[in-house]
């Protein structure tokens, strides 16, 4: 049943339920991360799925996918029948489909060969028939409603594109009809005209009866998308909203408990104080920040990165932009290790690229050691001792048919003498030293980096870019991405040491435990812009989390909760 106004689908009593979970539960060692959890989606209806950080979203996600066996006691049903859990089989046959925040796509393959490669390629004759291939792909390219061309590698492809491609491939029903899609943080990295194109494309999708469970930090992409809400918060269902109860407000309620009226409280009174500010001239300097000796309370507004002392930056950026960065300010001391925190399209993602000035992207002004850098990029940057060293997304932070050793001296190879010629011994015997250093395993240099493990292949580019380079200054993006616990903790203990002894790190990451871990201070990103800062000793989930949440409730005080 459709209903008019924001709330696009919601199902009457009379509507079958499509998806019906219950008795929910998930333990990791002593960690209890989902408690006794419950879904119901219809046939044709479009539920958000929210809740903070933590809360429990990803662990039913993956739940339902298939990926992660619940407790015993869970009961999924699919049109009535059980699914067989931790078996992704049995959640494809059943008609799930998923689109992960990362996509999972191969960037070096077309569109056409990563949705061959997901659902099966079209064949004659037992030989992939591309021709026919082809055309499959563009007729669900273009059910998505995406132009893409399909014979690029997907790489090389817009953010925008590459998410069209996930979610072409999980229309696919060549291998069995598509009862519900999951989409997973879809607009991270969308422009808002690219959000609302997309939201067309899953209405559709719900008017010809595929149920959707749509998760996103973004609430207002929520109360305008969603028919039904199923708040989570500390692993449990802690509320059930559908049509008009569906609010900002409501959702902030729910996800915060009973930190909400705290925030809210400091959230008015802030914005009484800013507005109060406004007849009154700065107290600093455009572009300087804080006055020096003046800490900034987390959640304040237009707050600028705080030097520890009056020391010269290592590296300062004026005009930080890139996606959705939108003229940030950043200030880097040596030994300082300074965190980027935000919810995904903050701009969080964008750091990286930013600070690179990959494809036109960078700041209005970059100074290294106080001098000015008239053209930054990586090359020069490498040469001006900044490094820039990316998270282990889909398996592109080394070179996988190279070996340890040959991925480690890719950038100069060791080199022993004056005859400038490549010793393999010589470089052998110091990638040793170098994986012994950071704990990389097997300790095996000839290994190709394919065949080590998510986490050690992260430790042999921290070792590549720390180690072997001997930077100033390491921007790192999403350090511990797909690592295990172990070797999270080497990474924290092996960042730590540097800066001990004098590196500057700029980190920013999705899981709050590695700023929490490593970082001096942590800066919090929303819209492109910094809306706050944490200092050391305030550092801890609850704060950052408050602090990146504010931008939602700023915007509740100024529009009246609607």
């Amino acid at each position: 049943m459709q209903v008019e106004g924001s709330h696009p689908v919601i199902v009457t009593e009379a509507d079958p339920i499509l998806l019906k979970a219950a008795n929910v539960n998930k333990i990791y060692g002593r960690a209890r991360v989902l408690r006794d959890v419950a879904l119901e989606v219809g046939s044709g209806e479009i539920c958000g799925l929210v809740g903070q950080n933590g809360a429990g979203k990803s662990t039913l996600i993956k739940v339902l996918a298939g990926l992660v066996e619940p407790e015993d006691g869970a009961v999924v049903t699919v049109g009535g029948h059980p699914l067989g859990l931790g078996d992704p089989r049995a959640s494809y046959a059943m008609g799930l489909r998923f689109v992960h925040q990362r996509l999972g796509l191969v960037s070096q393959f077309t569109a056409s060969e990563n949705i061959g490669v997901g659902t099966g390629f079209v064949r004659r004759l037992g030989q992939i028939n591309w021709s026919s291939q082809d055309k499959k792909v563009q007729n669900l390219i273009d059910r998505v409603g995406m132009p893409v061309d399909i014979r690029r590698p997907v790489g090389e492809l817009k953010a925008v594109e590459r998410t069209a491609v996930a979610i072409a491939r999980a229309l696919d029903e060549s291998s069995g009809e598509v009862r519900l899609l999951v989409l997973d943080e879809p607009t991270s990295a969308l422009p808002g005209r690219e959000v609302e194109h997309l939201f067309a494309v899953l209405r559709g999708l719900s008017a010809s009866g595929i149920g959707i469970v749509y998760v996103s930090h973004r609430l207002g992409e929520i109360t305008s998308l969603c028919g039904t809400v199923t708040v989570l918060r500390d692993g449990q269902v802690v509320a059930n909203l559908s049509g008009n109860d569906i609010k900002r407000s409501s959702l902030i309620e729910h996800m915060l408990g009973e930190d909400a009226s705290i925030m809210r409280r400091e959230t008015t009174e802030a914005s009484d104080a800013d507005a109060s500010a406004d007849a009154e001239p700065p107290a600093t300097a455009p572009g300087t920040g804080t006055a020096p000796g003046t800490g900034t309370a987390p959640g304040a507004t237009g707050a600028a990165t705080r030097p520890p002392s009056a020391t010269q930056p290592v590296l300062r950026l004026v005009g930080l932009h890139s996606g959705t960065l939108n003229g940030v300010d950043i200030d880097l001391h040596p030994g300082e290790i300074v965190g980027v925190a935000g919810l995904n399209g903050s701009g969080r993602e964008d750091i990286l690229r930013a600070v690179g000035s990959v494809g036109g992207a960078g700041s209005k002004e970059m100074w290294i050691d106080g001098e000015l850098v008239p053209k930054p990029d990586p090359s020069i940057l490498r040469s001006l001792g900044v490094v820039l060293v990316l998270g282990n997304r889909d398996g592109r932070t080394g070179i996988g048919g190279f070996t340890a050793a040959e991925n480690l001296f890719l950038e100069g190879r060791h080199r022993a003498g004056r005859s400038r010629v490549v010793h393999p011994r010589a470089e052998r015997s110091a990638a040793l030293g170098h994986m012994e250093e950071f704990d990389v395993r097997p300790r095996n240099p000839d290994l190709r980096f394919t065949e080590f493990s998510g986490g050690n292949q992260q430790k042999l580019m921290l070792a590549k870019w720390l180690s072997v380079a001997s930077p100033k200054v390491a921007v790192i993006d999403e350090p511990t991405l797909g690592v295990d616990v172990g070797s999270r903790e080497v990474i924290f203990r092996i960042v730590r040491r540097y800066a001990q002894h004098g590196l500057a790190v700029l980190v920013a990451s999705s899981d709050l435990d590695d700023l929490i871990a490593m970082c001096s201070r942590t800066i919090v990103l929303g819209g492109g812009s910094i809306i706050g800062e944490v200092e050391r000793s305030e550092m801890n989930e609850r704060v950052i989390t408050a602090v990146m949440t504010r931008r939602e409730l700023l915007d509740e005080v100024t529009t009246g909760g609607s």
